[in-house]
């Protein structure tokens, strides 16, 4: 994971120097790759021939990014909280790596996770007390 952050650090970084006329879909594309967010974020079947997971996409209305605006999106990357003001999100999501790319960037990540057809794909909530998470909401 620390690897996969640095090398999409590195990435945002040198986006002017090979990356500049990339549409915008390409470049999300090419950052959620890089991030490794479908290691969490996308539901895997085993592809038996190559014994190897196969991920599907997730930007459905009622279990993914579906309802979400380009804005809450945005904020939440930014502030750890989903669609910018609910809940805190819990390690081991990023978000304060995240917060760091530009507006451009995490505009490019919506467009391209926005144009991936929708499945269901229900993450349940996490199973922690409120105390806890409202001690890791305190460290913030």
């Amino acid at each position: 994971m620390i690897v996969r952050l640095a090398t999409l650090a590195l990435l945002v970084a040198c986006h002017g120097a090979d990356g500049g006329d990339m549409s915008a879909i390409g470049r999300g594309q090419q950052l959620v790759t890089v991030g490794g967010c479908g290691e969490c974020h996308t539901p895997r079947k085993l592809d038996p021939a190559r014994h190897m997971p196969v991920p599907d996409p997730t930007p459905d209305n009622e279990t993914g990014l579906g309802t979400w605006s380009e804005a809450e999106f945005i904020a939440t990357m930014r502030n750890g909280h989903r669609k910018g003001k609910e809940r805190v999100m819990l390690p081991p999501m990023p978000w304060q790596n995240l917060a760091a790319m530009s507006d451009e960037d995490l505009r490019a990540v919506y467009a391209y996770l926005r144009s991936i057809p929708p499945i269901k794909n229900r993450v349940p909530e996490p199973k922690v007390s409120a105390q806890a998470i409202a001690a890791f909401e305190r460290r913030l």
